[in-house]
C-alpha cells in the first residue's frame, strides 16, 4: 500500500513536471496543431462546409480544447435554432456544432477547469482555455514524428546514451519510449542509434524531461557489427 502510494505521487510529480514543460514550449506545439487545422481545413471542399452547418455534428471535449488553444478566446454564436459557430478570436478557425451537445460540452469542460466559460447574451458565449486545459492539449499533441521520413541516409550514425538515476524513472521510461516512438534502435536499455539526424530532437526531448545532464550524444562514420541494424532501417 506504502508503495502504491509512492508511486502515485511519483506519478503525480512527473505529470505536473511534463505538463508545465510543455506549458513552458507551448509555441512549437501550436504550431503543430494550428498547421493540422489548417490541412484539413484546405482539404474540405464548400459543399463539405454546407453540410457541417446543415447537420451541426456533435462536438467533442477534444475539438473544444484545440480551437481554443490555437484561437484564443473563442466566441460561440447561435446562428441557427439548433446550431452553435465556434469561433477563434481572428475568425481564422471555426467549426458548426449541435447547440445542446455543445454546452453539455462547455459545462463538463468548465466543471473540469478546461476553460472559463461564460454567457454575454442569450445566443452569444465565450470561452477561453486555462493552463490546465492548455497542458491537456498539449499533452496530446506532444508525439513528435518519425526522424526517418523521407529521409536518406548520410553515412553517420546517431548514438545516443545515458546513466539517468533512479529518482527520475518516471522520466526515464518515457524518453525510452519516445526514442522508439521517433525511429530509434534500442541497442541495449540505455544506448539508442538511428542513422538519422536528431540532435535537435533528443535536446528537446532531454529538456521536456529534466535529464538533460544524464544524456551523451554522439555521432559516427565508423561502427562495428552494424549488419543487424541496417536490416533494422532497411539501409
Amino acid at each position: 500500500m506504502k508503495q502504491e502510494k509512492k508511486n502515485k505521487k511519483i506519478i503525480s510529480n512527473f505529470q505536473k513536471k511534463l505538463a508545465d514543460n510543455l506549458i513552458e514550449n507551448k509555441e512549437i506545439f501550436l504550431k503543430h496543431i494550428k498547421d493540422d487545422w489548417d490541412t484539413i481545413e484546405k482539404g474540405a471542399h464548400r459543399e463539405k462546409l454546407f453540410r457541417e452547418v446543415k447537420e451541426a455534428a456533435l462536438v467533442s471535449a477534444k475539438t473544444i480544447l484545440r480551437l481554443a488553444a490555437v484561437g484564443g478566446i473563442c466566441s460561440v454564436v447561435l446562428v441557427a435554432p439548433k446550431i452553435f459557430a465556434i469561433a477563434s478570436s481572428s475568425g481564422k478557425y471555426k467549426k458548426y456544432y449541435n447547440k445542446q451537445g455543445s454546452l453539455q460540452k462547455f459545462h463538463y469542460l468548465k466543471r473540469q477547469k478546461y476553460i472559463a466559460f461564460k454567457k454575454i447574451d442569450k445566443d452569444y458565449y465565450e470561452i477561453n482555455i486555462t493552463n490546465k486545459g492548455l497542458a491537456v492539449v498539449l499533452e496530446d499533441s506532444f508525439n513528435l514524428k518519425a526522424l526517418y521520413c523521407d529521409k536518406k541516409w548520410d553515412g553517420k550514425w546517431r548514438i545516443v546514451i545515458f546513466d539517468i538515476p533512479e529518482k527520475f524513472k518516471s522520466s526515464r521510461e518515457i524518453f525510452r519510449k519516445k526514442l522508439i516512438e521517433i525511429g530509434f534502435y534500442k541497442a541495449q536499455d540505455s544506448v539508442f542509434i538511428t542513422p538519422f539526424p536528431c540532435e535537435k530532437e533528443v535536446i528537446f526531448l532531454s529538456e521536456i524531461f529534466n535529464i538533460a545532464d544524464f544524456i551523451y550524444f554522439m555521432e559516427t562514420s565508423y561502427f562495428v557489427n552494424d549488419k543487424s541494424i541496417r536490416l533494422y532501417f532497411n539501409i
